[in-house]
């Protein structure tokens, strides 16, 4: 699972859009997944995220912290939360999971106040404070990872570069080695020939001294 989040997140940085933006969609998202408006949250997330300019794929992605998994604790955090700003009495957390067991959209919006109106004021202030630590969050870890993406790109041009170089050395020493015994079998060759010249020329006085 966290795997999965790992991988999610380093696709999210590598998105084709600024740092702010993905920081926005993804705290948009972060936002109005914790609003009890349970089956509208898609459709409401992507005029958000067109209004503040924030990535629309990581805005999907947030939204998705309410899954069928996460939804019941969450709004019953929400609820919690809210009850600490509204005169409502506490309900046990049994009896607010099944309540909420197998609900519908439409079943959803007909609760009476007391669990609406809690539910909403906690789900706001919690989507206000965890929207704006998740935008900041993000905003660091995108910078983070496409600077060390960079770092990486750049490191493995150097390796590139300085292999190229080492060859380059090799075949430039073994053109030097060639060259040399080039020059030295030409050197030798000259010498052969001295001394060639200088027995041919020995040869010569001697038939001329030769009466």
């Amino acid at each position: 699972m966290f795997e999965k989040l790992r991988k999610w997140l380093r696709d999210l940085a590598g998105l084709d859009d600024p740092p702010q933006k993905i920081a926005r969609g993804l705290a948009l998202g972060i936002f109005v997944g914790f609003l009890p408006i349970m089956g509208i949250q898609m459709g409401v997330v992507l005029p958000f995220a067109l209004v503040f300019r924030g990535n629309k794929t990581a805005a999907i992605g947030g939204v998705w912290i309410t899954n069928p998994i996460t939804v019941m604790p969450i709004y019953y955090l929400n609820y919690c939360v809210g009850l600490l700003l509204t005169p409502y009495e506490s309900m046990e957390w049994a009896y607010f999971e099944n309540l909420f067991t197998d609900i519908s959209a439409a079943k959803f919006f007909q609760l009476g106040g007391n669990i609406l109106i809690p539910l909403a004021v906690g789900g706001l202030i919690l989507g206000v404070v965890l929207g704006t630590a998740t935008y900041f969050w993000t905003l660091r870890f995108v910078i983070r990872y496409r600077a060390k993406r960079e770092r990486e790109r750049v490191e493995r041009e150097q390796r590139h570069l300085a292999r190229r170089a080492r060859r380059a050395e090799r075949k430039a020493a073994k053109a030097g080695h060639r060259a040399t015994k080039a020059e030295l079998k030409a050197e030798k060759a000259g010498l052969k020939a001295e001394e060639a010249e200088r027995k041919a020329e020995e040869v010569k006085r001697m038939k001329e001294l030769d009466p």
